[in-house]
């Protein structure tokens, strides 16, 4: 079914241009991820969005394969192993979160800032990853991030969304860095914030087609580079907050270029990041504790999910490994 109350009958709707005071309201939770080549070439593969932190260190939200295929095809466009390979080093699939190969770019209304990623986690069965960044500076006075709690609601087919994301991102070399370190590069950076209004055509909890975690579908089609935007089930008097990641698109030309008809993109439910985890304390090392997501917001270390957690559980296997579950409320 097309938006409700919209006497146009539209799938979807482009809203940025009508909402400026709502653009700068979400501009400060979204985080652009610019890798670098070998040759030191820059490139923006995909976007987050902060759920916790302030100007010292922030903890985000993106796709898994905004860094394991995007960031790396850009820091290694040779794989370092055969595709019949049998054993691969998980360093040769894994991409480098140091400041000379990665950066995220905080963008406010007038002020922006370059950040360092300091921690990554993610998991086999999920496009979800969670990172741990802070000012390349160490201290920042313009880095005034904006948090977007988790909701771990499910939507209904039928139910009305909001997919708030970056959309034609570019980046390019002004001036090239001092030496191959990247010291000293200028490089000029271009996105727009985009909000997007549609409806929930489908939801999976057991996976959809390739996509085999929890997820729906909705009318609105995807941009490339929009992965790891949020989607958000708007309600009148409660905070914003995210129910799903921008994880892929399937629409075809004809729903690019007319809303009047249905695009599907692909939305990551984003109670399962509870399972996540982080370290107790930043800088950290391999014997620093770390602790699921969940945790951390049963301790109150972390702002606690539009929703609630009580329906969830938690479950730890063994050598960092966890499963998460939800039951129907």
């Amino acid at each position: 079914m097309p938006i409700p109350f919209d006497p146009l009958k539209r799938w979807w709707v482009e809203a940025s241009g009508r909402n400026p005071a709502l653009i700068d309201a979400f501009r400060p939770a979204l985080l652009a991820f610019v890798a670098f080549s070998p040759d030191r070439e820059p490139s923006v593969e995909g976007c987050g969005f902060v759920i916790a932190g302030d100007a010292q260190c922030l903890l985000a939200l993106t796709t898994k394969h905004v860094l394991f295929e995007g960031v790396l095809r850009t820091q290694r466009p040779l794989p370092r192993h055969a595709p019949s390979s049998l054993f691969v080093r998980s360093s040769s699939i894994t991409p480098s979160i140091e400041a000379k190969n990665l950066k995220i770019v905080w963008m406010g209304t007038h002020h922006a800032d370059m950040l360092n990623v300091g921690f990554l986690s993610s998991n086999e069965t999920l496009d979800i990853a969670c990172i741990v960044c802070s000012p390349q500076d160490m201290a920042s006075d313009t880095l005034q991030p904006t948090s977007i709690p988790i909701d771990t609601a499910v939507p209904s087919e039928g139910d009305v969304i909001h997919m708030l994301s970056l959309d034609n991102m570019d980046a390019s070399e002004i001036s090239p860095p001092d030496d191959r370190s990247g010291v000293g590069a200028t490089i000029s950076i271009t996105r727009r914030v985009s909000i997007r209004v549609g409806v929930v055509t489908g939801v999976y909890r057991g996976g959809y087609r390739q996509y085999q975690w929890p997820c729906f579908t909705t009318s609105i089609p995807a941009e490339p580079g929009m992965s790891g935007g949020l989607v958000t089930l708007p309600t009148d008097g409660r905070t914003i907050s995210a129910c799903g990641i921008v994880c892929a698109d399937n629409s075809n030309d004809d729903a690019r270029s007319d809303n009047h008809r249905p695009g599907e993109s692909v939305i990551a439910c984003t109670w399962p990041a509870l399972a996540l985890v982080v370290p107790d304390a930043m800088p950290s090392t391999s014997a620093t504790p770390k602790h699921t997501l969940y945790n951390f917001m049963r301790s109150g270390r972390m702002p606690m999910a539009d929703g609630g957690i009580d329906h969830i559980d938690v479950t730890e296997l063994g050598s960092g490994d966890f499963r998460i579950g939800i039951r129907k409320q």
